[in-house]
C-alpha cells in the first residue's frame, strides 16, 4: 500500500477553502467570549490575512486550547501571512494563533494601540515571523507567548520597561531576538 502526498500548495487551497466556508467577511467566526461571541470577530481573505475585528459593544477575545477548543482558523494557520489585529480589540486569548506544526507562512503581524494582553502560546511556533512590534498598551505577555518562533531576531517594545505589569518568564521561550525598548 503506498500514499502520495499531495503538494504543498494544494494542501494549503483545500485548507483555506474549507476554512472560508465560514470564516468570510460576509460570513466571519465568532471568536467573542461566552456572554458577547459577536463581539469578537474574524475571517480570512483570498490573500490570506487573518483579520480580527471588534463589534459595536465591548467584548474580548476568547480563549483557546489544544485540548477540543482550538480557533476556528487553526486548520489553515499554515496558510496565513499576515494577522491585522484591529483597534479596538483588547486582548490576544490564550493559544490564539498557535501554530502547533511550525509551517506557518506568517510573516506580518499588525497589533492595535487598544491591545493589553497576549495570552499564553498566542504566537507560538511561527518559524517564518521575523520581526514584531508590540504597542505601549501591552501590559502583559503571557507564558510562551511567541516561544518557538525561531526566526524572530527583532522584538520592539513601544512601552517603557515600568509599563509593563507582567511578562512571564517563558514568554519568549526559544527566541534570540534582539530586542528594543524605549528608555
Amino acid at each position: 500500500y503506498s500514499f502520495e502526498m499531495p503538494d504543498e500548495e494544494v494542501l494549503i487551497k483545500a485548507a483555506f477553502e474549507k476554512a472560508t466556508q465560514d470564516g468570510t467577511r460576509e460570513r466571519p467566526w465568532k471568536i467573542g467570549t461566552e456572554g458577547n461571541p459577536g463581539g469578537i470577530t474574524a475571517y480570512i481573505d483570498g490573500d490570506n490575512t487573518l483579520y480580527i475585528n471588534k463589534g459595536e459593544s465591548v467584548a474580548i477575545m476568547k480563549d483557546f486550547d489544544t485540548d477540543g477548543h482550538p480557533a476556528p482558523y487553526i486548520y489553515s494557520i499554515h496558510a496565513i501571512k499576515e494577522i491585522v489585529v484591529s483597534e479596538g480589540v483588547p486582548n490576544i486569548g490564550d493559544y490564539a494563533f498557535y501554530d502547533p506544526y511550525g509551517i506557518s507562512r506568517l510573516t506580518e503581524v499588525s497589533l492595535p494601540d487598544s491591545l493589553t494582553k497576549m495570552g499564553t502560546y498566542a504566537f507560538s511556533g511561527f518559524s517564518s515571523l521575523e520581526k514584531l512590534t508590540i504597542p505601549a498598551s501591552v501590559s502583559v505577555i503571557g507564558a510562551n507567548c511567541f516561544a518557538g518562533d525561531t526566526n524572530l531576531h527583532t522584538v520592539v517594545f513601544e512601552g517603557k520597561p515600568g509599563d509593563f505589569t507582567l511578562i512571564d518568564d517563558a514568554a519568549f521561550a526559544g527566541v534570540t531576538a534582539e530586542v528594543h525598548v524605549p528608555s
